[in-house]
C-alpha cells in the first residue's frame, strides 16, 4: 500500500494508474474470495432481510473475523476504489461503509446475543469484528459446520456486480466528461 502511494510520486502517472487498477482487481477477487468462502460456511440464511440463524457459526473465515462477508463486502469496495484513483471514492466508502455495516452488525450482534447467549458472547470474546485474527483459530466447535456449495450458488451474481461497477469506473476514467 505505501509503495503505491509513493509510486505516485515517482512512476508516470499512466504506469501508476495502471499499478492502482492491479491492485483494485486483486482486492476485488480477494473480497470474492472470502464473501464466497463466509457465505459458503454461514448459509442461506446470512443473505436474508430477516434476522435468522439456525446455529452459531465458528468454523471457516468465522474463526478468524466475526463478519467475513462484510469484510469481504469492504475489500470489493477498495477494489473499486483503487479502480477508480479517487480519494473522494475512498471517503465515500468509508462513510457509507461505516454507517451502514455499523447499524447491521449492532442489529446482527444483539439477536445473536439473545438467541445464542453465552455461546455468542465467548465467540465474540475471541474472534474480532472487522480486522482478522492473524494465527491458529481456537479449537472447533464440537460439531464444525461443513462448507455448502450449495449455499454459495447465487455469488455469481456478486462476481458480476463487481467486475461490472470496476468496468464502469475504468471506463469512466477512460471517457474524460462521461461521469462529470
Amino acid at each position: 500500500m505505501l509503495l503505491v502511494a509513493l509510486s505516485a510520486f515517482v512512476i508516470p502517472p499512466n504506469v501508476t494508474a495502471r499499478w492502482l487498477d492491479l491492485l483494485g482487481l486483486g482486492l476485488i477477487n480477494l473480497g470474492l474470495v472470502v464473501r464466497v468462502w463466509a457465505i459458503g460456511y454461514a448459509g442461506g440464511s446470512t443473505r436474508s432481510y430477516k434476522l435468522r440463524a439456525a446455529r452459531l457459526v465458528t468454523a471457516g473465515p468465522y474463526a478468524y473475523v466475526r463478519n467475513p462477508i462484510y469484510v469481504g463486502n469492504l475489500l470489493i469496495g477498495l477494489g473499486i476504489v483503487f479502480v477508480a484513483g479517487s480519494w473522494v471514492a475512498l471517503a465515500v466508502l468509508a462513510v457509507v461503509f461505516s454507517i451502514e455495516y455499523g447499524a447491521i452488525v449492532s442489529l446482527e450482534e444483539e439477536f445473536l446475543t439473545r438467541t445464542f447467549g453465552d455461546a455468542y458472547r465467548k465467540y465474540a470474546e475471541q474472534v474480532p469484528r472487522w480486522l482478522p485474527r492473524l494465527g491458529r483459530p481456537p479449537a472447533p466447535e464440537p460439531v464444525p459446520a461443513a462448507f455448502s456449495w450449495r449455499a454459495v450458488r447465487k455469488e455469481p451474481l456478486a462476481v458480476l456486480s463487481a467486475y461490472a461497477m470496476a468496468a464502469l469506473v475504468e471506463a469512466g476514467a477512460r471517457l474524460p466528461g462521461l461521469l462529470s
